[in-house]
């Protein structure tokens, strides 16, 4: 790292006091695309689609493609610019499910090896657009170096090593694990 706190790769220099966040400059969504090797978008990009990216989510029923929540929950991310830019930017499917019958709870996941994907429980509107937010930071960390278990050039902890969280209750977990629900939650 040099002393202006950038991190030097072969080819990106990155400004870390200025990635924890989305930027109304995009420059953090410009990081992440610049990492992944994506091209810089001209003009408008299409909203994520809604759709069965995953097929079907263990445990849970597809919600249906225009589910009333999803509309509200889109609102909700267009009043926050800088965080609906980065949705619009980074993420390109969204699989909607419905909640786990009796369930208050709200459940969100994404397979980080299928960059932009993710599958959220949509029956609360503020649940869904949150859940965006909190996947699409695992998808920003991971791309800066932070897999989710394991040590990485950032963290050198073993995955042996073991940490309570300030999330996850009922288990220890590797240091990455816990940074990741930290910055998720943020």
């Amino acid at each position: 790292m040099s002393s202006s706190g950038s991190r030097r790769s072969a080819c990106v220099s990155l400004e870390w006091r200025r990635l924890a966040e989305p930027q109304l400059d995009g420059y953090d969504t410009g990081a992440v695309m610049a990492i992944r090797g994506m091209r810089k978008l001209a003009g408008r990009r299409p909203l994520p689609r809604f759709c069965y990216c995953y097929g079907t989510v263990s445990g849970f029923s597809n919600a249906s493609l225009d589910h009333p929540s999803i509309g509200v929950a889109l609102r909700i991310l267009r009043a926050w610019p800088e965080g609906w830019r980065q949705f619009r930017v980074l993420m390109n499917s969204v699989h909607p499910v419905l909640a786990r019958k009796g369930s208050a709870a709200s459940f969100s996941n994404s397979d980080l090896t299928r960059f932009g994907t993710m599958w959220s429980s949509v029956d609360d509107p503020i649940a869904l657009a949150e859940n965006v937010v909190h996947e699409m930071a695992h998808h920003k960390l991971k791309t800066y170096g932070v897999p989710i278990v394991g040590s990485s050039e950032l963290l050198l902890n073993s995955e042996r090593s073991l940490f309570l969280s300030p999330v996850i209750f009922h288990s220890l977990r590797p240091l990455s694990a816990v940074l990741h629900a930290e910055y998720s939650r943020s």
